[in-house]
């Protein structure tokens, strides 16, 4: 019995050294253990369950914009060094947002953070399959494409700007748009 209950001993310290080390590959036989030592390793499993889950937990929102839920300067950081890595194509917009200073100053902080989510949600749906928006600055917003043209995106832009500013005239008292410019991006440039 006392053989068992090393050999058990043994396999929850190599689970335990498993999990720090590579917690998604580590694996326990809680079947092979003896009976007494069934629990501990179950809740050892559970605590590596949680950990990883806590662990997913950190990297996406060490990797998203808190107030915009968009990817944050270190995700586009990230993003463009997997495209430069991959010698990958992409056009590439630069959106800066007009007066927010002056929102912020005139109308408050409240209605500057409202402003800077108008302007993310009006941009996530300009947006179209596998093109991403970050926000990479207070007022600073990129969206990275590896297939629309410079023209295409462009013109998205403009369309969505025009109809935006026309909105935001009838909501708010304070000037509301953005500036923007595109360029596509290549292996030669």
């Amino acid at each position: 019995m006392e053989k068992k209950n090393l050999q058990g001993e043994t396999m929850l310290l190599q689970y335990i050294k498993d999990v720090l080390a590579q917690p998604q590959k580590a694996h326990l036989d809680i079947a092979a253990l003896p009976e007494p030592q069934q629990a501990l390793g179950k809740g050892l499993q559970n605590l590596a369950a949680c950990m990883l889950e806590q662990q997913r937990r950190l990297e996406a929102s060490a990797h998203t914009d808190s107030l915009t839920g968009v990817g944050n300067r270190m995700a586009f950081d990230l993003q463009v060094h997997k495209l430069w890595e991959h010698r990958m194509p992409c056009t590439v917009a630069f959106i800066d947002m007009d007066d927010l200073k002056y929102c912020n100053d005139h109308a408050g902080h409240r209605e500057g953070d409202y402003y800077i989510k108008s302007v993310s949600s009006l941009l996530q749906g300009v947006c179209l399959e596998n093109e991403q928006l970050f926000r990479i600055g207070g007022d600073e917003f990129v969206i990275l494409s590896p297939w629309a043209t410079e023209k295409d995106l462009s013109q998205r832009l403009e369309e969505a700007h025009d109809s935006y500013v026309v909105s935001m005239q009838r909501r708010v008292s304070y000037h509301c748009g953005f500036s923007y410019g595109c360029t596509h991006i290549n292996e030669a440039t």
